[in-house]
């Protein structure tokens, strides 16, 4: 079970992804109608995935070829479910990272709030790195800013949906307490919801950006897709286990760099 999911799973799904995206879709014809007809949005590169499990609604990746996190997304009707279950429908510690059961990708496309849930776990699986832009443990050098340093070596991730193809920036690091006994709890989750208008981005924003450890040069402006990626993180010599790190990105704007300029940070 765990070996499987943690040896053999991801390496495969990566695989599948890369042929499909040369091309090489291991489908039959009638395959390939049938998930046209469920899903017209496809992108063919998704098509194998897809086949695969139907829960599937995009790819996550940061580091680019480095693959530090480089993962299939699922959605479905619960936000329990992908916590203990792989990709295949197997049963998992590590899970599956999925999106919130209230984002809205009936059209193949990230609504203007997602949110993407993954474990931090001890084998390094699921969202486990993503914690290294609070602090990053893992760098060798023992000079580096280890909050900065990982955000200036993965300033952008990317979050491919069935329909469109993703670039991001990241504008926030933060740790959130989920308990009232240690102090407010911020419902930085939203329950889900899209933005309701201009004042409830520019509020939510502003306390992101306020709450953040880090402080980047990206602009944000109403409108802009707004994307969470949240796991636990467990404070050196604490007992709070249940805080969590939550990285903040906004989409690429259509026409714009994908550039950041780091050392503004």
């Amino acid at each position: 079970g765990e070996i499987v999911q943690k040896y053999v799973v991801t390496p495969q799904l990566q695989e599948i992804k890369e042929q499909a995206s040369s091309g090489n879709l291991n489908l039959e014809q009638e395959e390939i109608k049938e998930i046209k007809s469920e899903k017209p949005f496809i992108r063919e590169e998704m098509m194998t995935l897809y086949a695969e499990n139907p829960d599937l609604i995009g790819w996550i990746n940061i580091g680019g070829e480095n693959k530090i996190i480089d993962l299939p997304v699922v959605q479905t009707t619960d936000n329990d479910k992908y916590l203990v279950t792989d990709f295949y429908g197997g049963s998992s510690k590590s899970g599956t990272i999925f999106a919130d059961y209230r984002n809205d990708f009936t059209k193949g496309t990230a609504p203007d709030f997602t949110i993407l849930y993954g474990h931090n776990t001890t084998s390094s699986t699921a969202f486990s790195k993503l914690s290294r832009y609070y602090y990053d443990k893992d760098n060798p050098d023992a000079g580096a800013d280890k909050t900065l340093s990982f955000y200036q070596k993965h300033p952008t991730l990317t979050f491919d949906t069935l329909a469109l193809e993703g670039a991001y920036k990241v504008f926030a690091v933060c740790l959130f307490n989920t308990e009232e006994k240690y102090g407010e709890v911020y419902n930085y989750l939203r329950y889900g919801q899209p933005f309701k208008d201009k004042e409830d981005f520019n509020n939510y924003v502003l306390v992101i950006m306020d709450r953040s450890c880090v402080l980047t040069d990206v602009d944000l402006t109403y409108g802009d897709e707004i994307l969470c990626l949240s796991t636990c993180y467990f404070p050196i010599s604490t007992d709070l286990h249940n805080t969590r790190c939550a990285i903040f990105a906004r989409r690429v704007r259509e026409g714009e760099s994908a550039d950041v300029d780091v050392s503004k940070a």
